[in-house]
């Protein structure tokens, strides 16, 4: 399956908050950068954390 990024957020509570919000919907998810955004926050101000979702195929068959 493919996977695109939903959103990027500031920080990994953020993130965990929108990804638990996601899951108790059903809706399967994986955090990207989530490490390297808290052992580099001090150094990197533009990096965050990226919430990745599985693309639905809606095409009929």
């Amino acid at each position: 399956m493919k996977t695109v990024r939903l959103i990027t957020c500031d920080s990994s509570f953020q993130a965990r908050l929108i990804l638990g919000a996601l899951e108790n919907e059903g809706i399967a998810g994986i955090l990207h950068n989530e490490n390297s955004s808290n052992i580099l926050k001090g150094y990197i101000n533009n990096i965050g954390v990226d919430i990745f979702v599985y693309e639905v195929n809606t095409k009929k068959l």
